[in-house]
């Protein structure tokens, strides 16, 4: 299968497909920090740039995006499609006109299901549908697929001029319901090999979250600062780098390149895919090739 990525971030979704004989097409991506790391881990995969400016794109059977997701959440003024940021929810859509894939695959937060009274999530998929496609969209949180990380995120997946399909790879592959424990090993064979058991995870912004056992959502806004762990007794340290990465099932070290510290580690570490998540994504939308 070969795909290419819109807002490509440090490749979280290349990372989930590395080993399943996907190929990546193109990546479009501006943030120096990724940049550097895009041509360092992928030296001969084409980066598109600006997604503004992008006149043509190569046809692919999978398109990606992450788009920036401030516009929508509650945590910021949920401008949603009034924002520039997420206007580009919308070139997303313009792009995969061009490269016409079989499959695209859309993260963001839950806040984009309340943003401008659901409107705009609305509007982003009618531009969908009148695109061609599909779709089916499901809340997915990342502690229910084996990393020890609080990360509900919005989770739309389309094919193109067939909805059934979608919906298969969202609903109809190995199941996770979150109100139930039956992925209780999967979490705690996560929290092992991610943080120290039986500590609270904890943000130090200015309203401070605290879950047992698990960390809170990674955030690039923390700025390198915020997560880290109690023992229940105020003993607090920053969780390493290392952590954060695993937090999202990326590889220890992958993100390390040089010219670049911590700070923006972490920062793409905390805009990023779980890659546990889009690995789950990738084997559905191969279920629903199979059957085809």
């Amino acid at each position: 299968m070969r795909y290419g990525t819109v807002c490509s971030g440090i490749e979280c979704f290349s990372l989930a497909v590395a080993a399943r004989g996907w190929e990546p097409a193109w990546f479009a991506e501006i943030e120096p920090y990724c940049c550097d790391l895009l041509k360092e881990r992928y030296p001969h995969v084409p980066n598109l740039g600006d997604i503004t400016k992008i006149k043509a794109v190569s046809r692919c059977e999978v398109v990606v995006a992450g788009t920036p997701c401030q516009s929508f959440s509650v945590n910021a003024e949920q401008r949603g499609l009034d924002d520039a940021r997420g206007q580009l929810a919308l070139r997303f859509a313009e792009i995969i006109k061009q490269a016409r894939p079989r499959w695209v695959v859309w993260e963001n937060v839950p806040g984009v299901l309340t943003s401008g009274g659901g409107r705009d999530f609305g509007v982003f998929l009618n531009t969908l549908g009148q695109c061609g496609y599909g779709v089916a969209y499901r809340v997915l949180d990342s502690r229910f697929f084996g990393v020890a990380q609080r990360r509900r995120r919005v989770f739309v997946v389309g094919h193109y001029r067939d909805w059934r399909r979608a919906a298969a790879v969202l609903f109809d592959g190995p199941q996770y319901r979150a109100d139930e424990v039956e992925n209780r090993e999967a979490l705690q064979r996560g929290q092992e090999r991610t943080v120290p058991r039986s500590v609270l995870g904890w943000t130090g912004d200015e309203t401070p979250k605290y879950g047992v056992e698990i960390v809170p959502t990674l955030r690039s806004g923390q700025g390198g600062e915020g997560a880290g762990l109690s023992d229940g007794r105020g003993v607090l340290r920053r969780l390493t780098i290392k952590e954060w990465e695993r937090l999202q099932g990326i590889p220890d070290g992958y993100t390390d390149i040089a010219g670049h510290g911590e700070h923006d580690r972490r920062k793409s570490v905390g805009n990023g895919f779980c890659v546990n998540v889009l690995r789950w994504i990738a084997k559905g939308i191969e279920a629903a090739e199979a059957a085809n």
